[in-house]
């Protein structure tokens, strides 16, 4: 379905039929001349108010229908007539049937999942005659794993599209790659939503930036052959918009280094429970630093050592009975105080076992150097110097809380800026080795994603 430059038609809200014009990002709902419309109009005047709910319409251009999702913003009103700021909009006929399946084509998912999957033989013959060969789409698919979300299942899994184009100068045979997500059909569009916006997230952790393109997005409802017909398709406003440097578009983790935990990723990201706040906006802004991203590339390392190392730095018997000894002897100086020494006391107790930026630095190197030193050992010898864990740990941390706690004056120190790219490379291998992805696929999506060009 081509998406138009202009969208009209009619709606109701409110119990009045609205006639709708949408630019692609802004809805304008002109009421029509009655005395209800104008009452109802009138008294909001001057007033803020918003549209949260969906909205939907009959569309002239489509003759079906098409919906609107709001941003949850303040809603214009001039002359009577509304302008609603629109996140998503959903085109489609809807004749008949609910949606069951969403499938994404982008550029980054064509590097993730390599096209070249599809090809089964490439032959070049006498005058210029050249026979390829695809493979059934049955064997172009990747196994099928499983999310939840609330209580429902969702199946997702990678496969490749082909298209075929008589148009003059488009090509004739097309491959792209397609992200797929089946699920229970559904008339549920927030939750349609809510797995779009996972996609994104899902796809910008595998390519380390935000500004992601999802070129199509098309819902489909399953029929009674086992196959899927097209219900709709999903535009986000301002999507096609968008000034993407696709240059560095290779730089991704590619999907054969995570088969097998695609799923228990999702579920991590939508529970919010694997760090992706340091994602930089763009490749170029992520290569440029500041305080703020400073501390949240270290805030970064801290969560996912949490997640690691639930009990904290690993100790020997006699560091831990000298903690539970001092943990003691404070908390008899807090019973036996009051007012702000009482307090004092309870802050220094729970120091004990705060494990400090650089232990769990010096714990990672222990655990993890394996997988990450072949990065660590090249990057540094780059800039004449050594991959040595116990300064990296005080370098950063001591960076760390100068710029946590505004201390701008103090001497930068060079090296911490070496230090923190590598602490992007531990970022990730912690990540996936949480996620139960063995060390060899670890370092090929390091190595892949960050452009380290090392032979693995």
């Amino acid at each position: 379905m081509k998406k138009l430059d202009m969208y009209t038609g009619n709606l109701r809200y409110e119990n009045i039929e609205f006639t709708f014009v949408f630019d692609g990002k802004k809805l304008k709902l002109i009421p029509p001349k009655k005395e209800n419309a104008k009452k109802w109009l009138g008294k909001r005047v001057g007033k803020i108010f918003k549209i949260e709910e969906k909205l939907v319409g009959e569309c002239n251009e489509t003759s079906g229908r098409i919906i609107f999702v709001p941003v949850k913003a303040r809603v214009e009103l001039f002359s009577l007539i509304l302008t609603v700021d629109v996140k998503y909009y959903i085109v489609g006929t809807f004749v008949e049937g609910l949606t069951g399946r969403i499938a994404i084509q982008g550029p980054e998912i064509d590097h993730i999942y390599p096209t070249t999957i599809a090809l089964e033989r490439q032959e070049i013959g006498e005058g210029g005659v050249v026979n390829i060969g695809l493979k059934p789409l049955s064997e172009t698919s990747s196994e099928k794993e499983v999310f939840k979300v609330g209580d429902k299942e969702v199946k997702i899994y990678f496969g490749i599209g082909v298209s075929v184009d008589y148009g003059v100068g488009k090509a004739p045979l097309g491959l792209n790659s397609v992200l797929f997500l089946e699920f229970e059909p559904t008339e549920d569009y927030d939750f349609i939503i809510k797995l779009l916006e996972l996609s994104k997230n899902f796809i910008r952790y595998l390519c380390y930036r935000r500004d992601i393109v999802f070129a199509s997005v098309e819902l489909s409802t399953p029929t009674p052959d086992a196959l899927y017909r097209p219900l709709a398709m999903i535009y986000e406003c301002g999507e096609s918009d968008k000034d993407v440097d696709l240059s560095k578009g290779e730089r991704s983790v590619k999907y054969e280094y995570i088969k097998g935990v695609v799923g228990r990723i999702m579920e991590d990201i939508l529970g919010g429970k694997m760090y992706l706040e340091h994602i930089p906006d763009t490749y170029k802004s992520g290569r440029r630093i500041n305080a703020g991203r400073f501390v949240m590339i270290t805030a970064g390392f801290e969560w996912e050592f949490k997640r690691n190392y639930p009990g904290g730095v690993k100790k020997d018997e006699g560091t831990l009975a000298a903690e539970e000894g001092a943990a003691e002897a404070l908390s008899k100086l807090v019973n036996s105080s009051s007012g702000k020494l009482k307090g004092i006391f309870k802050f220094l107790k729970k120091l004990i076992r705060s494990d400090s930026l650089e232990l769990k630095i010096v714990q990672y190197g222990k655990d993890y150097g394996e997988i990450s030193n072949i990065f660590g050992d090249y990057l540094y010898e780059l800039n004449g110097e050594s991959l040595r864990y116990p300064e990296m740990g005080k370098r950063l941390s001591k960076q760390r809380n100068n710029f946590a706690h505004g201390n701008i004056d103090q001497k930068f120190e060079g090296l911490a800026l070496l230090d923190l790219m590598y602490l992007e490379y531990i970022i990730y291998i912690m990540q996936l080795k949480f996620c139960g992805i063995e060390d060899g696929n670890a370092k090929r999506a390091v190595n892949d994603l960050f452009g380290c060009h090392m032979s693995m």
